[in-house]
């Protein structure tokens, strides 16, 4: 739903509205559309961060190993 105000106040009144044209439809979870995207590039940002600290473990084991065998490239 697209308001011109704060969408939240609107949230018991459509749950309200809904449960009564189907009691059996289940209604949670009410967000806006900032706080949907919010979430949505924090869970982007804390895959990004994984996988850079697993690649960074990674090289780092790789060169250790190399350095441990004498095989360090110059």
């Amino acid at each position: 739903m697209h308001t011109a105000t704060d969408p939240l106040q609107f949230s018991v009144p459509l749950q309200t509205q809904i449960a009564s044209l189907d009691p059996e439809l289940p209604v949670s979870d009410v967000l806006t559309m900032n706080q949907i995207i919010g979430a949505s590039l924090v869970n982007a940002s804390l895959s990004a961060t994984r996988v850079g600290l697993t690649s960074t473990s990674a090289i780092g084991k790789g060169t250790a190993r190399q350095m441990r065998n004498g095989r360090m490239l110059k």
